[in-house]
């Protein structure tokens, strides 16, 4: 179970601009500049941590086969990790709309699944007025390490709301190899750093279904 999480900048070059996870006591690298995924390191230099407690419960039924009809499914739960890039535009008198795109990687507790060591790459728009966001929203394309890929889209819940504390819900559209008719939705909880590009999610359920 993930039971920490931090940016680290500072393990010979290894993890620059990338997330580490702690899981039963071993940090496993989940995004790096390297495009590196999945080793364990040890006696790292911690740049920032982030301390996320236990995350209660794990994946239930990740992995349950239908006897009658042969499908996958399970529940998801585990981390996120994102950076953005974009540009903002303001529209008199209290209007800012964000448009770009978000990259990052993500990591189930049950250590498969649908997003486990997920390569994420996405559009968004944000609409804010006032400081709170009134809406956010875009497309992700998810890729595991066998090159399988998952279409979604993605979108704001808890509107209006504050900028940098998101809620947000994926809907899985389509997959490619096996995650081919793949249906449900996940539920993230993120933390946006302030003055950052970066942002933490929790991924708090969401149940899916593969035939």
């Amino acid at each position: 179970m993930v039971t920490e999480v931090a940016e680290n900048k500072g393990f010979c070059g290894l993890c620059q601009k990338g997330l580490c996870f702690r899981t039963e006591g071993e940090w496993v690298v989940l995004e790096n500049s390297h495009g590196e995924k999945g080793g364990t390191m040890e006696n790292i230099h911690v740049k920032s941590v982030l301390l996320l407690g236990t995350v209660l419960g794990f994946v239930l039924g990740f992995g349950v086969v239908d006897a009658t009809l042969g499908a996958e499914q399970g529940t998801t739960t585990g981390i996120a990790s994102f950076y953005s890039t974009g540009k903002a535009k303001e529209y008199a008198p209290d209007f800012v709309v964000w448009t770009g795109t978000y990259t990052g990687a993500s990591y189930t507790d049950a250590k498969k699944g649908p997003l486990h060591f997920g390569a994420w790459d996405c559009t968004g728009e944000v609409i804010i007025q006032k400081g709170m966001a009134l809406s956010a929203g875009g497309f992700c394309a998810v890729t595991d390490p066998d090159g399988d890929k998952i279409n979604l889209r993605w979108e704001r819940t808890n509107i209006p709301g504050a900028v940098l504390d998101a809620k947000t819900k994926g809907t899985y559209l389509s997959g490619t190899g096996k995650y081919v008719g793949i249906q449900g939705e996940y539920r993230f909880s993120c933390t946006l750093f302030p003055n950052s590009d970066h942002a933490i999610c929790q991924i708090m359920g969401g149940e899916y279904r593969i035939p």
